[in-house]
């Protein structure tokens, strides 16, 4: 019989294998013009998400009322983050001028429990209220980690990218590393936050999202049908503070937008007693598949032409 270490060794190594394969399979840069002036752009070839927030509501009673081996009903996962941006060289920060985009998503999921303090996770059958956005915000206005407010536009943000999950092709695991309850919020060291205690953890899942609108105004450049959202999940928080509250829209589109506040109910321990909601750190990035400017497709296809033209050159002279 496997052991919670070997299951947790196995799902993390497929899903490990995941997200490098959807890293490598990204196409080029993308043009996006982060003031929204409709300008020419700058190159940029990732959204990274810095660490963030992301709540499983209900995701805890349901988890623990499951057989070893069981599936859970459908929950919502909520997730909100600061984006920074990469240029054309997949390693350099933008200068955006304190610009901030700002992501916030709400996916439907199911969980399915391998082991004590293993589980995998699923996108639900039906994902009609769901999200994944961007939002643009003036110079100044970044979201607040620990209110959890400013990453719509709840405070004045702008929607700028809106896609729907699909509901195959997702794949996620987290697993309890430590199961002695400590500080949920440890940003500043051991013993530090608001005495909330938590268990401790740490996975990651692969979602990939299909565009439903862009602004054309930032986004230079098609982004392309879908892009793929890569996360670590970790418990405690140590590099942001855990957000008091978290964003609810309206599901994906042009017209997507805030509509409420969720206040976490996490109960005396995270991820393990009393509360329905499981609360955790999130670090995410997404590439996008963008369709190429016309001006690259002409070029590609003269350089097919020219291949095909030496190759018959080649055969030519072999004759």
């Amino acid at each position: 019989m496997k052991t919670s270490a070997s299951l947790f060794r196995g799902t993390w190594a497929f899903v490990a294998a995941s997200l490098v394969a959807a890293s490598t399979a990204q196409a080029g840069p993308i043009l996006f013009d982060f003031t929204g002036g409709g300008g020419p752009g700058v190159a940029v070839t990732t959204f990274d998400e810095l660490p963030g927030n992301a709540l499983a509501v209900g995701a805890q009673a349901l988890i623990s009322s499951t057989p070893v081996g069981g599936t859970t009903a459908a929950f919502d996962l909520y997730y909100q983050a600061n984006v920074r941006l990469i240029g054309a060289d997949g390693t350099t920060s933008v200068d955006t001028g304190n610009s901030t985009i700002t992501a916030v998503a709400k996916f439907r999921e199911t969980a399915t429990v391998l082991a004590n303090g293993v589980v995998t996770f699923s996108l639900a059958a039906d994902q009609s209220g769901s999200y994944f956005n961007f939002f643009a915000h003036p110079p100044g206005s970044a979201g607040n980690n620990a209110a959890g407010t400013g990453f719509s536009n709840d405070v004045g943000g702008v929607l700028i990218y809106s896609a729907s999950p699909g509901t195959s092709g997702s794949s996620g695991v987290f697993v309890n590393t430590d199961s002695t309850p400590q500080n949920l919020d440890q940003t500043g060291g051991f013993g530090t936050g608001t005495g909330q205690q938590t268990v401790a953890g740490a996975g990651g899942s692969q979602i990939t999202v299909f565009t439903t609108y862009y602004n054309s105004n930032y986004f230079v450049q098609n982004p392309g049908a879908s892009t793929t959202f890569n996360t670590n999940n970790n418990l405690p928080f140590r590099d942001v503070s855990p957000s008091a509250l978290f964003q609810n829209l309206s599901p994906s589109g042009a017209g997507s937008t805030f509509l409420s506040y969720i206040t976490p109910n996490l109960g005396p321990v995270n991820g393990a007693l009393g509360g329905p909601d499981v609360q955790f750190q999130a670090d995410a990035s997404n590439s996008f598949n963008a369709v190429p400017e016309p001006a690259s497709v002409v070029m590609t296809v003269m350089g097919l032409a020219g291949v095909g033209f030496a190759a018959r050159r080649r055969r030519s002279a072999q004759v």
